[in-house]
């Protein structure tokens, strides 16, 4: 098997399940490409402003919970909805079976920038029960 890398992201060839086209473009950089083309993002963006604004509170309370592992999805998620849609979210993360130091330092930072945040610590013997399912 010949070691490369997708033309546009550079993802390697060795990545699990990743496709790559005669253009050597993989199969996730097509997908995001097709999305830019057929989608009406200023439609969608409207429909989630009304949809903030049907959940949006005014007595400080929350008006979102956002899943938050320290990664950037929920990072951004979260603040995307606060600096953008003008919402108060909560980040909640359920305690990993094996927490790593850059997950804790990212979610960490991610606090410390203004997030509330909630952490979870389930019994760890039912989180690695559901961790096998």
């Amino acid at each position: 098997m010949k070691f490369f890398y997708c033309k546009s992201c550079l993802i390697p060839s060795t990545r699990p399940i990743v496709q790559f086209n005669k253009e050597g473009v993989c199969n996730a950089c097509v997908h995001h490409a097709r999305k830019m083309r057929e989608m009406d993002w200023a439609q969608r963006r409207k429909r989630l402003a009304e949809l903030c604004d049907k959940f949006r509170r005014s007595d400080g309370w929350f008006d979102v919970i956002v899943p938050c592992s320290g990664g950037k999805d929920g990072s951004y998620v979260s603040w995307r909805l606060k600096h953008d849609f003008n919402m108060n979210p909560l980040a909640i993360t359920c305690r990993p079976l094996m927490p790593t130091r850059i997950g804790e330092r990212n979610l960490e930072n991610y606090i410390l920038s203004g997030f509330d945040h909630l952490k979870l610590s389930p019994n760890p013997d039912k989180l690695r029960l559901a961790s096998k399912a």
